[in-house]
């Protein structure tokens, strides 16, 4: 597993790394920037923070945005990941709308609606699906952008997918595992106590968990940034291991 490990103490630590990491890769890509967002609450700090914190240091004009999943909710709802983008990143930096591709999740046809993120996804990067910079996080359960476990493996870049039941809005868009594998880099965002029995498993023992799958197929830069709650189930040894 080519998996690079980040220890942060806090919340609030892991947003400053996270922000860092953001910029480092952003500055050192030569033309356009491609980056997909993902939502939950720990990629919310960290927005907060880039946009805040270290919005100079970025030539957003060159920085290009896509989201990783969505759910099949209008951009209106608090709920989308897209309304949470624009709140804590998009709006604050003043990213012009020619910057921001927005899965159309809540169109009627989900599958027209994957079928036209794709080209879309394709159309900014080359080779086709080579995202300079995927964000990610993952559940309780072991899940990652829009991809459960249990389901059977998407096809294409993205795809229609539908979540576990008792989420929000289980009908979703979603980059598939092979849209993961291609990607340039990858930062994967982890925070808290009740995540860290899964984080453990994940980076210690085999299976199909939708974070497993993608942390196997990955052969680019991978980073994972984890705070010490997150981290409290893996010994000291495992974590310079991964460091």
């Amino acid at each position: 597993m080519n998996v690079r490990l980040i220890p942060a103490d806090n919340p609030d630590d892991l947003a400053a790394k996270a922000a860092a990491h953001f910029v480092a890769k952003a500055t050192a890509a030569s033309g356009r920037f491609v980056v997909a967002l993902s939502g939950g609450s720990t990629p919310r700090l960290f927005h907060t923070f880039l946009a805040e914190e270290r919005s100079e240091h970025v030539d957003w004009s060159r920085v290009h945005f896509l989201l990783s999943d969505e759910r099949a909710l209008p951009p209106s709802d608090p709920n989308s990941n897209f309304f949470m983008a624009q709140e804590t990143l998009l709006k604050p930096l003043g990213i012009p709308r020619a910057q921001i591709y927005r899965p159309e999740a809540d169109a009627g046809d989900l599958g027209i609606a994957a079928s036209l993120y794709e080209t879309i996804v394709a159309g900014l990067t080359s080779p086709a699906g080579a995202v300079d910079l995927v964000v990610l996080g993952m559940g309780d359960d072991g899940h990652t952008a829009s991809l459960f476990p249990g389901e059977a493996e998407p096809g294409g870049l993205v795809a229609a997918v539908s979540a576990s039941t008792g989420t929000v809005a289980d009908r979703r868009l979603t980059f598939t595992y092979e849209a993961l594998s291609r990607a340039r880099s990858m930062l994967i965002l982890i925070s808290g106590r009740k995540k860290a029995a899964r984080l453990k498993q994940v980076l210690t023992e085999g299976g199909d968990l939708p974070m497993q799958r993608v942390l196997r197929g990955r052969k680019g830069d991978t980073t994972i940034i984890a705070d010490r709650d997150a981290l409290a189930e893996l010994e000291p040894a495992q974590i310079e291991e991964l460091k």
